[in-house]
């Protein structure tokens, strides 16, 4: 949140980096080359994001504004960018593999309530017959 401040204050106020490009002000405050992909295919991001947790690389995700409605519901605010922080394989309750991410929540107020939060019956498998 510091970092945020002082990135505002250099740009002149908050308003003037709302919507900026993540991957561009990474390599701003960290002199480190920064890249963005916008990926359609589910597994070609998959291996990229393994591939940089793997290496240690900064990464950042963000969601489109395509339904700003539903994905409020769901815990997320289009347009805006979250820390990736780990990506891991873990089995859901029928013993599938599933991947998932966790993101750094820079809202406090609310958060994600979908597949795999943290109130969800997913964390718990459960034997069924």
């Amino acid at each position: 949140m510091i970092l945020e401040k002082c990135w505002a204050k250099l740009h002149g106020s908050y308003q003037r980096i709302d919507g900026g490009q993540a991957a561009q002000t990474l390599r701003d405050l960290t002199g480190a080359p920064g890249f963005e992909y916008v990926i359609a295919d589910e597994k070609d991001m998959w291996g990229m994001i393994t591939k940089a947790d793997k290496e240690d690389h900064i990464m950042c995700a963000g969601i489109s504004g395509d339904n700003e409605e539903q994905d409020k519901d769901l815990g997320l605010v289009a347009g805006h960018a979250y820390g990736l922080i780990k990506a891991a394989t873990v089995k859901d309750k029928s013993g599938q593999e599933v991947n998932i991410v966790q993101l750094r929540n820079p809202w406090g107020s609310f958060e994600w309530k979908g597949s795999w939060s943290d109130d969800s019956d997913d964390w718990t498998p459960e034997l069924k017959k």
